[in-house]
This record gives structure tokens, C-alpha cells and sequence, in this order.
């Protein structure tokens, strides 16, 4: 019986090595330019434990010339699925790829200077010009913590005081996903790119390290692109952060710089009412819907339907409210009569606020829009 017992435990202590050892699987081992690597990560230990999120970082390194790529990808109940398509560019060789898992999410902490114990508006738009708007609490020190993001690529954040507020509003932000951290499940395998090139043995590849430090220092947050020109500063400011359809355009401009018309009023859309002949703003439940008057009558009959779209930071807002942005927070607003051919229905008109940036050589005092790396997008082109 005891020898019964004894076996079994060896069978399973067996098992849940080899489990270990196999838990990412590769489609292949030897691939060409062109062709798309398949990984797949399953870890049911995780979901066993209740560890519903988590992320998986891929860490590549060409073991000849060391050059490096770094991925992370959202791990949902113990999974994780990705495609790398191999681009021309990559050079035949050999690669490391290393797997490492965190248990932890993606999110933001964050602090504020002017804001402590108050509460911040902040809209997420993603690299598909999705938006989402919500609300964040600071604690009494001005910290907050936003947890469980789910984004592919890049993300803006702007943030804004909730309150109506003169002082310029400062958030200083970090990711932990981009710090260093220590991984309970670690895997690297080497594949080849190219059919003439030498396998590595068995015992090189399980004593592969990577340097976690050196691949988590590619993330950096982008810092903010200033520049001084002999104008005004919406003039400096339009040419500056007004890009593609955007710019070009037969607008109307309202002055948030140095004009205090605009931060002296409680909401945007306030201060744009009877400021736009012919715009009419309708507020029901708490969300606004604009119309842009054709002749003498608006297009636009039912007060449910909206023909002019609202953008911030040239991301379109799905969900008009009067705390899209703190009147306070705001650099410019341009009024784009239709059609303003901003979006696939290029009837409507449009406006675009946008919110205050640096633009000159001093340093920036309202820090309060970010670009942030979240996750690898799930198929993508290895170059």
C-alpha cells in the first residue's frame, strides 16, 4: 500500500513538472520570413487558485547580434494565445524566447499634487478611437489606483478635476507591469529562423537567462514634443496638435490659452451656447446632443439623435456628458461645420476639444494627458 502511495506521488510530482515544462506551446521550432509563430500558454494551476488575470510577458533576444523585443500579452483564467508574424526584416538566426509570468494585471497608480482627497475625471482612448469615460477618488494624498485595464497597443489618458478648479492640474502616473518583478513560471525555448542554421543543444537552452531589466527598460512613456514659434500661442497650439483631417480645416476657433472665457464657465458646452449660431445643444438625462441648423430649421428633429460629433484630443467621445473635460483643462475648441468627413459618416459636423499641452521651451506645468504602452496586440508583425 505505503509502495502504492509512494508511486503515485511520483506519478504526479512527474506530471505537474512536465505540466510546467510544457506550458507554452510552440506550433514549430524552425520558421522562415513570412511565416507567423503560434504560441499558446495554458497554466490550469492559475485558474485552480482563483487567478483569474494575469499577464504573460515573451521576452526575444537574437543570441548572436543580442538584439532584443519585449511583448506581454493578457492571460484570462490560466490562457494566453499569440501570433507573431515573422517580418522580412528579421535576420536568419537564432532566438531566444523567454516566458514569464506575473500575477498581476495591467493598471495605473497614480498621484496628483493639487487634488488630494477630491475626485478626477479621466477618459481612456484607445488606438481604435475608442473612449471611455469615468471617475477616480484620490485619497487624502492625492494618490489613486485605476486596476484591471484591458487595451491593445496604446492608450491617451487625460485626466481632469472633477470640480471646477484654477490651478493647473499635475499627475504624475506609473505602470507596474513595467517594473522589474520575480516570475514563480519561467520557460524559454529557442527557435530558428532560416533552414541552415545550427540547433543549440538541449543544455544551452535551459541555461539561457534573460536580463528582465534590460527588456522592461524598452517600455518608456513618451514624453511630450514642445516647440516655440514667433505666434500666438493657439496659433503655435493649432499648428502643433492639429493632425491629418484634423487640421485644413474651415473652423471656428475659441481661445482656451489665453482667453479665461472659457475655464470661467462650469462645462464646455455652457460656454459654447449662443456662441455658435448655428449649433443647438440639447441636454436629456445628463448627456448632451448637438445639432447643426441647415437654413432656417436644424436636420436633426428627434432630441435623442446627434449630427455633430464631439472629440477630445481627436479621439471621438461615444458618450457626451458635461465632465468629458474640465473647462479649466481645455487649450482649444474648434467648431467644424458639416460636412466635416472626420469620421465614416461624413455628413456631420464636429467639434474637437483639446486639452492644454505645452508649446513652449519651459517646463511643461500641466502635466495631465499621458500615451501609455498597455498590451501587445494579439497578432502582430514581428519586425
Amino acid at each position: 500500500m505505503r509502495k502504492l502511495i509512494l508511486s503515485t506521488l511520483l506519478l504526479l510530482c512527474a506530471y505537474i513538472s512536465l505540466s510546467q515544462d510544457r506550458f507554452i506551446q510552440f506550433d514549430k521550432t524552425r520558421y522562415e520570413r513570412g511565416d507567423t509563430i503560434s504560441v499558446s500558454c495554458h497554466l490550469p494551476s492559475y485558474k485552480a487558485d482563483d487567478i483569474h488575470l494575469a499577464t504573460m510577458y515573451l521576452f526575444v533576444e537574437n543570441i548572436d547580434t543580442k538584439q532584443k523585443w519585449s511583448y506581454r500579452y493578457p492571460m484570462l483564467e490560466g490562457l494566453s494565445n499569440a501570433d507573431l508574424i515573422i517580418d522580412s526584416t528579421i535576420s536568419q538566426g537564432r532566438y531566444a524566447f523567454t516566458f514569464q509570468v506575473r500575477k498581476q494585471f495591467f493598471g495605473v497608480n497614480g498621484n496628483t499634487k493639487n487634488t488630494n482627497g477630491s475626485q478626477l475625471n479621466y477618459v481612456m482612448q484607445t488606438k481604435n478611437s475608442q473612449s471611455h469615460f469615468d471617475k477616480i477618488n484620490t485619497d487624502r494624498n492625492g494618490r489613486f489606483v485605476l486596476k484591471d485595464l484591458l487595451f491593445e497597443d496604446t492608450c491617451n489618458f487625460i485626466f481632469s478635476i472633477a470640480k471646477l478648479n484654477r490651478d493647473p492640474l499635475q499627475v504624475t502616473i506609473r505602470t507596474p507591469l513595467d517594473s522589474a518583478f520575480t516570475s514563480d513560471t519561467s520557460l524559454t525555448k529557442i527557435i530558428y529562423i532560416g533552414q541552415q542554421i545550427q540547433t543549440i543543444t538541449k543544455e544551452k537552452e535551459e541555461s539561457y537567462q534573460a536580463d528582465q531589466h534590460s527588456f522592461l527598460s524598452m517600455n518608456t512613456l513618451p514624453e511630450v514634443v514642445v516647440s516655440g514659434r514667433y505666434k500666438s500661442k493657439i496659433e503655435q497650439f493649432n499648428e502643433t496638435y492639429s493632425t491629418g483631417l484634423f487640421s485644413n480645416l474651415s473652423e471656428k476657433i475659441f481661445d482656451g490659452m489665453e482667453d479665461t472665457r472659457i475655464s470661467s464657465n462650469q462645462n464646455i458646452f455652457l460656454f459654447l451656447e449662443g456662441r455658435v449660431p448655428d449649433l443647438q445643444i440639447v441636454l436629456l438625462n445628463g448627456v448632451y446632443y448637438l445639432h447643426w441648423r441647415e437654413g432656417q430649421t436644424f436636420t436633426t428633429k428627434k432630441s435623442t439623435l446627434s449630427n455633430v460629433d464631439v472629440f477630445v484630443d481627436e479621439r471621438l467621445i461615444d458618450r457626451v456628458t458635461a465632465d468629458i473635460i474640465n473647462p479649466n483643462e481645455v487649450a482649444m475648441i474648434k467648431i467644424i461645420p458639416p460636412p466635416a468627413y472626420l469620421t465614416s459618416l461624413g455628413g456631420k459636423g464636429a467639434i474637437a476639444i483639446y486639452s492644454k499641452r505645452d508649446i513652449t521651451n519651459a517646463p511643461n506645468t500641466n502635466k495631465n494627458a499621458f500615451k501609455i504602452f498597455g498590451y501587445s496586440p494579439l497578432v502582430a508583425r514581428w519586425k
